[in-house]
């Protein structure tokens, strides 16, 4: 059982380290103002997790 938690927070150490410093090092950046359309009213939550 213990191999398993170990696999388990290995790969994800692996998978979440990985990815944000892929993230960091990409190279674009938006020229002009990205608009977002979310298909619920608005204040909800995911209205608030959008903005």
């Amino acid at each position: 059982m213990r191999q398993i938690h170990l696999a388990w927070a290995l790969g994800t150490a692996l998978a979440f380290g990985s990815g944000a410093a892929m993230a960091q090092d990409y190279p674009w950046k938006p020229n002009k103002p990205i608009t977002i359309i979310v298909p619920w009213g608005a204040g909800g939550a995911t209205d608030q997790v959008t903005r």
